[in-house]
């Protein structure tokens, strides 16, 4: 928990804490009303009605789920009112029950199994919103936490009340938490209001129709194999919790159906912690993705068959108390990484059917042979039979779909070739033997993404240094720059030979971790004496960054490659300057800005992003106008937050900026994370005309970013008018 949470950034915190209460609320709340539901329910009705409700529960679900699907998560504002409404609907629940009516028993058991679980999918879906993907990484594992520990508060809270008070008395304590939990959503969306990129993203995709969906996701053997094994968990998962409650109806007085449940909900819930906190990575990173999916069908088949060794309830709970305690920690935890290594739009299309028909129609499928085994008058242990079978059956399709989830592992590796590294989680035991037969591959590009992956998860030190003797230089070149920056030694006697390699940039990259692990300032200067500019750029960049060379020393060598060199030079320049930043090279790096060669760029954008400052605003915002290094140019900007925000806000009112480049800014601007109201534009030369800077930062974000969606529109009529009058020439140097 600790270690998770010194991943929590210091301006990420206090929407990470406003997140995981929200969430202990919400898991609070329901704890609270699942007790009062099942004891006020099971006193009354007998459990065999229980299958009608399911059917009822899915069916209500299918329907919501249907109508809010390919929908953002909405605004903080809209899901507090869910939810302040939610509370008020679940107290006036009580004197519904005090009245008597049975239909009211039945109407709350929908109502609770639907009410928060929905604001609940609705909350998540707004913090999709909020953090990035690379933020979620790195958040969720504190902010799940919240919801194992609500789950625990509240079975824990019902089982204390249940002991002076009367089951029906749950409601109100439910209806408070679900009432407190509405702060949340506003805090969130008052601190933060939802990063505007993401939200768009979401709204402007248009939701493809469910029999496309539905085709979509039985056309992929991978997609279809994952959808079937969530299919036989919900159906084995509603067998289990009919047993459960049916043998508890039967077995406990009625009068202490509250306590008995809030007692034994508060111990599952304190195991599926334990199992989350302790056990879910070492049993990912010994097993596997896939193996630690084998783990709930094998305890829920032991379980089954523990029935017929155990008679009475005990077996009942040792079957229960495997599915909860697995089901939410492990078993979730490996479903979701399962989703991964299908593409963005698949996995979207996936994760909505799986949800839709899948999950719910499989506690619909379930119920409808619930009420068939009760016509023909089955005892419980035929059921247990059914879910022994559904528990092979679910164990032979995990098992099975270990291969295709390692063939769709190796293609995403593929297609990753000559990007960025991947951004995935940690690791587990399959993807990283598919990354370590990846390196033996005779697609080079298959073995530079793996040594991409692999440094980006930290595990460097699983590359043998024999993979120096490759005769690919662009994989040399990969291996060496992650290898020295992996504080390894085993590799320099191989890197010495690559010294003398014939391919220049190989002899770049084995001088840069030669230099990485042991500063030899013999070596940089005997390296000042070659011909070859790209190794001499790397060595003058070496010598000033350890510290062997001053400036003005190596000023005439750097400044001789800049003007007199060739593009490659410069570039190999740029690039050394990335590996060892440091502030003598902020000069330099603005002079090699001004060349127009978009490798040059590149790397000096590469460079900028190493060692930002705000010196470097004035440059990256005339490259916005560079299409090939553009995307690049916007990233680095995001990178840098606020001061960017602010240089950016300035650059809008400026009316001598150039059209081609004030043709870019609204989106620029769009992209930047939304943390803080805009800087102040006093002074500048829009508020001087206007007399009022109020049309800009002293309004709120949304009409900040009102006005700036308005003005992305004028540099385009600009443009059109610039080529009727000055034949189009739109260019950085003539301003339009």
């Amino acid at each position: 928990m600790w270690g998770a949470w010194s991943q929590v950034r210091a301006g990420e915190r206090s929407d990470t804490i406003v997140a995981t209460g929200s969430l202990f609320a919400f898991m609070c709340a329901q704890g609270l009303l699942g007790t009062a539901r099942d004891a006020l329910f099971l006193a009354e009705i007998p459990a065999t009605h229980l299958p009608w409700l399911y059917i009822a529960v899915a069916a209500f679900a299918l329907v919501i789920t249907g109508l809010t699907s390919g929908r953002s998560g909405g605004s903080g504002p809209r899901l507090s009112a869910w939810l302040l409404g939610c509370s008020l609907v679940t107290l006036g629940f009580l004197p519904l029950v005090n009245s008597g009516a049975l239909w009211t028993l039945y109407a709350l058991y929908v109502w609770s199994a639907l009410s928060v679980s929905v604001a609940v999918a609705r909350f998540l879906a707004l913090l999709g919103d909020l953090f990035t993907v690379t933020q979620a990484k790195r958040l969720y594992a504190v902010i799940g936490v919240g919801s194992a520990l609500g789950a625990i508060s509240g079975a824990g809270l019902a089982g204390l009340l249940v002991l002076v008070l009367p089951a029906k008395y749950l409601l109100v304590a439910a209806a408070a938490m679900i009432a407190a939990s509405a702060v949340g959503p506003i805090l969130l969306c008052r601190s933060a209001n939802t990063s505007h990129h993401a939200t768009e993203a979401v709204r402007a995709r248009a939701p493809s129709p469910a029999p496309a969906r539905v085709l979509a996701v039985a056309r992929d053997n991978y997609a279809f194999r994952l959808a079937m094994i969530v299919l036989l968990g919900a159906v084995i998962s509603t067998l289990v919790d009919y047993l459960f409650k049916s043998t508890v109806a039967h077995t406990v007085p009625a009068a202490e159906l509250g306590q008995y449940f809030a007692r034994f909900y508060f111990t599952v819930n304190c195991i599926s912690l334990v199992v989350q906190l302790l056990l879910v990575r070492p049993l990912m990173r010994v097993l596997g993705t896939t193996g630690a999916l084998t783990l709930l069908p094998v305890a829920l088949l032991a379980g089954a068959l523990g029935m017929f060794a155990v008679a009475g309830v005990a077996g009942v709970l040792v079957l229960k108390g495997a599915d909860g305690g697995l089901r939410f920690s492990v078993h979730r935890t490996a479903i979701e990484l399962l989703y991964l290594p299908l593409g963005e739009k698949l996995r979207r299309t996936a994760k909505i059917v799986i949800d839709i028909a899948a999950q719910r129609g499989g506690k619909a499928l379930a119920s409808v042979g619930i009420l068939g085994a009760a016509a023909l008058g089955a005892p419980p242990e035929h059921l247990a039979i059914a879910v022994a079978v559904m528990c092979v059956l679910w164990l032979g399709l995990t098992l099975e779909l270990r291969k295709h989830y390692l063939n769709l592992f190796r293609s995403m590796l593929t297609e990753a070739a000559g990007r960025t590294p991947l951004q995935r989680p940690e690791l587990d035991l399959d993807s990283l033997e598919s990354l370590m037969a990846a390196l033996n591959s005779q697609d080079d590009s298959r073995v530079c993404a793996a040594l991409r992956l692999l440094a980006n998860e930290n595990r460097q030190r699983l590359i043998p240094a024999l993979i120096l003797y490759h005769p690919s230089p662009p994989v040399l070149v990969e291996a060496l720059n992650v290898l020295s920056a992996s504080g390894r030694t085993d590799f320099i006697p191989l890197t010495d030979r690559l010294l003398t390699h014939e391919y220049a940039d190989v002899r770049a990259a084995a001088l840069r971790a030669r230099i990485a692990t042991t500063a030899d300032e013999a070596l940089l200067r005997s390296k000042l004496e070659v011909d070859c500019p790209v190794v001499k750029a790397t060595a003058l960049v070496g010598l000033v960054g350890l510290g062997f060379a001053s400036v003005d020393e190596t000023d005439p060598y750097l400044s001789d490659i800049i003007h007199n060199g060739s593009n490659i030079a410069r570039e190999a320049l740029a690039r050394a300057i990335s590996f060892r930043p440091a502030a003598h090279f902020e000069d330099y790096l603005l002079q090699l800005s001004e060349y127009p060669d978009p490798a040059v760029q590149l790397a000096v954008i590469r460079s900028m992003q190493a060692m930002p400052t705000p010196r470097y605003f004035p440059r990256l915002l005339a490259m916005l106008t560079n299409r090939a290094v553009r995307p690049l140019v916007r990233e680095t900007l995001v990178q840098m937050g606020a001061p960017a925000l602010s240089f950016l806000s300035e650059a809008m009112s400026d009316d001598e900026l150039p059209i081609a480049v004030r043709h870019h800014l609204p989106r620029t601007l769009l992209l930047l994370e939304p943390k803080a109201p805009p800087p102040s534009c006093c002074g500048s030369s829009h508020a001087s005309k206007t007399g009022s800077c109020a049309t800009r930062s002293c309004a709120p974000w949304g009409v900040w970013r009102h006005k700036i969606r308005s003005y992305a529109s004028t540099p385009k009529r600009c443009t059109r008018r610039s080529r009727t009058t000055y034949g189009g020439r739109t260019n950085l140097s003539t301003g339009g």
